[in-house]
């Protein structure tokens, strides 16, 4: 698990049903964007039930195009949560990667800045992941189309 001192955000692995009782993961937590390609009707029943917004957008991993359409809806939902100060964790299988690139292409959308995150020897995921071909962009289309997000406080 990786908590991010900008926003009230985590990436994660895919949780499982008796993490959900964990405050010290799910305390507060008010929306979940899940980025990989599973699901679960047994938690998104229970994030129903307790009042947690759920969001999929499945992102690929490490293919010619793990998702972009995908990666900027996750981005535009994250984008206004953390104007809305909502608390919200962000996975993929493993909270490694795909979670990760998601919060790391939100910062830049919100701030023009890169965060640092060393990971394969790349300054981020986002840039690990244009350098690597696994967005169908440049690095410049990329940023541009992430900047233009307009997210909605």
């Amino acid at each position: 698990m990786k908590r991010y001192s900008f926003a009230p955000i985590q990436a994660r692995p895919f949780p499982t049903l008796h993490e959900l009782d964990n405050p010290w993961i799910f305390g507060n937590v008010r929306s979940i964007i899940n980025v990989s390609e599973h699901t679960s009707e047994v938690l998104i029943t229970e994030y129903e039930r307790r009042g947690i917004a759920y969001h999929h957008f499945p992102l690929r991993e490490e293919t010619d195009d793990i998702g972009w359409h995908n990666l900027l809806q996750a981005v535009h939902v994250l984008c206004n949560n953390i104007l809305n100060n909502v608390p919200t964790i962000v996975h993929c299988m493993c909270g490694n990667h795909r979670s990760r690139l998601v919060v790391e292409a939100t910062h830049y959308s919100l701030t023009g800045q890169h965060l640092e995150d060393s990971y394969k020897g790349a300054h981020n995921h986002l840039l690990y992941n244009l350098e690597c071909g696994y967005l169908p962009l440049t690095r410049e289309t990329a940023e541009k189309q992430l900047r233009e997000l307009k997210p909605h406080p």
